[in-house]
């Protein structure tokens, strides 16, 4: 699943799809009934505040959403796709391209990619279709080495100098464009199962359709036929002109009508020049996957936006949604990890039930570092003092993640201290420790240490300098320890999370303040530099498609999904070392010194604010059935419509 090199943000408290950590915005009525519900027509709330604004499969940073991956990734599937049931593998049988084989020549790793001659179609009836070939995979690739230099617009998961693109020497297509075989040359000996989780599970085989710069399709098939080594990285060859062109496309352009999954769009709503939610996708009859994925009781999505999530409650009542979400304080406390309770009667929802489900995932709040790799720079003292990495400590420290998974999220999260997750259960996450457990007087005290002098009002820098019982280096005297956060609106859950830990953290000294905008605006400022932000409050991240939670989309000097600028170089280097070669993420890893595992620097250098992660749940009509209606989306969060067997 998922979409380019994005490993997915999630809005903070709203959960995966339609996985459940979210609020009612106020009471609503305890009688209210639920309606009869039959057909065809699955009817899906979009996460409060945000609708899809893209299909194109490359997504910059501020598209970079589960609502974008979800809603596209049932129409246009990814050549390998990973996870089904409680399973985060790769799943052969839905994969569009065959299991890659891997070679090892004169040190250099070669990837042998070929496909599965899936079709690709723009109508059920009449129309065009286009079966895969080498050409869709060499469109996909062309255009990855040319979006390089769309700066800011460039693909939200870029590394610089990691992987697709930029470790991939030669490309050729041994049974030429109409071929089924692509093989990938890198410039040097990578670790397989890092370049297969998380580099060749981005590639989407693309239709030639889209090879085009304008809509009476001028140069079509000219970035598919590129040679790899004639593909420029400063907008001025013909992939570039191929992105710049879809890249203007509204979400309603007919040209996003081709499907190779088991949906395709029939319409999308625009309002203002602006996509509004009302979006519908209907089963591809053309699909040319296996039949265990093609869809079956689901023929079409019919799909709802809603700025609050009273509104959304509501609509569960009335019984026209078939699937939802609510505040975790309206279902019995969680039994445990990937576990819900019943809905609570006094909601009158006797149509629905819930069902558990946990996330491969972490969240976080960013910290913006102001360098010229954030998406704001900014040599204003707060970023100066964001850099301080003992005053990130202390920060985390004032965080108090068990009393927010008990009061805020009735059980239905967990506590996260490293970008390696806990749950599901996995060996990556053996040996870290938390450097930072809370304790705002702990806190309090290593500020009072480093020159800080606090008072009920006011917390102000008294010893400047750079040793250490000072402020820190750059930070002068005098100076305010005061941060702003940015926060998406909307969600209540979200707001009394962010003001209980605005609380505790002037308890340990901290001046914190909050602006609650809405979602799409918070998107824009964090990661796409459209205003000032000092500390981003949106949510986390799905490991997905880079399944290997080896940090380099997330923590890379430059990366384009980096947005706050982290660099370090002891991170740099263990990136590379689990990249490169065979060392695990949660063994030290010995060209750092003193010893480290990437997980454990990961918690002690605090390039994020750690927050609890979501173990949330779904909400289900009781109708629902077949293995969709059985079990949650799975950990990466998968929407697979497809899969119910009756509504």
């Amino acid at each position: 699943m998922r979409k380019h090199r994005m490993q997915r943000w999630v809005t903070g408290g709203l959960g995966v799809a339609v996985v459940a950590l979210s609020v009612i915005a106020g009471p609503v009525s305890s009688n209210a009934q639920s309606a009869p519900h039959s057909g065809s027509t699955l009817h899906v709330p979009f996460p409060v505040g945000s609708v899809p604004t893209s299909v194109f499969p490359f997504y910059d940073a501020t598209q970079c959403t589960t609502t974008n991956i979800d809603y596209w990734n049932v129409q246009s599937r990814p050549g390998y796709w990973f996870g089904l049931g409680s399973s985060i593998l790769e799943q052969p049988t839905l994969s569009s391209l065959q299991t890659p084989t891997f070679s090892t020549v004169s040190g250099h790793t070669v990837a042998t990619v070929k496909t599965s001659a899936w079709v690709w179609s723009n109508a059920n009836t009449g129309g065009q279709t286009q079966t895969q070939d080498a050409g869709s995979i060499l469109f996909w690739l062309n255009m990855d080495k040319a979006q390089r230099s769309q700066g800011a617009s460039a693909a939200c998961g870029y590394v610089p100098g990691l992987g697709i693109p930029d470790q991939v020497t030669n490309v050729t297509a041994p049974g030429g464009l109409t071929g089924n075989e692509v093989v990938i040359t890198f410039s040097t000996t990578l670790n397989t199962h890092w370049l297969l989780n998380n580099e060749l599970s981005q590639i989407d085989p693309m239709p030639k359709a889209w090879d085009i710069t304008n809509g009476s399709n001028a140069n079509l098939g000219a970035c598919e036929a590129e040679s790899w080594s004639s593909i420029a990285t400063n907008g001025s060859d013909d992939c570039s002109n191929v992105f710049n062109y879809l890249s203007s496309l509204q979400i309603n352009n007919s040209i996003w009508n081709w499907a190779d999954g088991p949906y395709r769009q029939q319409s999308a709503g625009i309002a203002s020049g602006n996509p509004d939610g009302d979006n519908v996708q209907i089963a591809n009859t053309r699909y040319s996957g296996p039949a265990s994925d093609q869809a079956h009781a689901v023929k079409t999505i019919q799909y709802y936006e809603y700025t609050t999530v009273a509104a959304e409650v509501t609509a569960l009542q009335h019984g026209t949604l078939d699937t939802g979400f609510l505040d975790p304080s309206d279902v019995a406390k969680s039994p445990g990890p990937g576990k819900a309770g019943a809905i609570k009667s006094s909601l009158s929802l006797g149509s629905y039930k819930t069902v558990g489900t946990l996330l491969w995932g972490v969240f976080y709040w960013m910290y913006n570092f102001g360098n010229s790799h954030s998406t704001w720079p900014s040599t204003a003292v707060w970023a100066t003092e964001l850099n301080q990495q003992y005053i990130r400590g202390d920060m985390q420290r004032a965080v108090n993640q068990a009393a927010i998974d008990s009061t805020v999220n009735n059980g239905y999260s967990i506590p996260t201290i490293s970008a390696i997750p806990k749950y599901p259960t996995n060996t990556y996450a053996s040996g870290i420790t938390n450097k930072y457990p809370f304790s705002t007087s702990t806190a309090k005290s290593n500020l009072e240490a480093h020159g800080w002098t606090i008072t009920s009002t006011s917390t102000t820098c008294t010893r400047a300098g750079s040793a250490s019982n000072e402020c820190g280096a750059g930070i002068p005297l005098h100076a305010s320890l005061s941060f702003n956060v940015l926060s998406p609106s909307g969600d209540p859950a979200v707001n009394t999370q962010v003001d209980d830990e605005i609380a505790t953290m002037k308890a340990a000294g901290f001046r914190v303040s909050a602006t609650f905008e809405s979602a799409n605006t918070v998107q824009a400022a964090c990661f796409g530099g459209a205003a000032e932000w000092q500390i981003c409050a949106y949510g986390g991240w799905i490991y997905a498609p880079d399944y290997y939670p080896s940090g380099e989309v997330l923590f890379a000097t430059g990366s384009s999904s980096n947005s706050g600028g982290y660099s370090s170089a002891t991170m740099q280097t263990l990136v590379h070392d689990t990249t490169a070669g065979n060392t695990t993420l949660s063994a030290a890893d010995h060209n750092v010194s003193p010893a480290v595992s990437f997980g454990q620097w990961a918690n002690t250098d605090d390039p994020f604010l750690w927050q609890p992660t979501p173990a949330g749940f779904t909400v289900l009509r009781k109708t629902l059935a077949g293995p969709a209606a059985d079990i949650a989306p799975n950990p990466l969060g998968d929407f697979m419509p497809e899969f119910f067997t009756a509504i």
